[in-house]
């Protein structure tokens, strides 16, 4: 059979993403983490972009946080599609919360991004 991989994880949850089956993505991601180790960032990237497309601000935070205890800082793309499912619910402390949790300075066009 076919063992997936990274890559092949990373394909099949943003598909996921693409068709607004956010609950599909992350389940992809724990089962991935169960069955093979923590998955990289691109598939959590791709993940927290489904949340944000589906506008699952929960979701987004959830998978934000397990992001940061198996690495030690998330990236810009991770903050601003978690930020980004929170406003576009209008859940702005959550959003501002988010984007908080930077370890980088965020730009404007970065933050003006992940708030639109």
């Amino acid at each position: 059979g076919c063992s997936p991989n990274e890559v092949t994880l990373s394909a099949a949850v943003s598909s996921c993403g693409r068709g607004q089956q956010w609950e599909r993505a992350c389940l992809l991601l724990e089962e991935f983490r169960v069955v093979r180790g923590e998955p990289n960032e691109v598939a959590y990237n791709a993940a927290l972009t489904a949340c944000e497309k589906s506008e699952q601000c929960w979701a987004a935070l959830r998978l934000l946080g397990d992001l940061r205890s198996a690495r030690a800082s998330p990236g810009l793309a991770a903050i601003s599609a978690a930020a980004g499912a929170c406003a576009r619910t209008s859940q702005w402390e959550d959003a501002l919360h988010a984007l908080s949790l930077s370890e980088v300075p965020l730009d404007a066009a970065s933050t003006n991004a992940a708030l639109r």
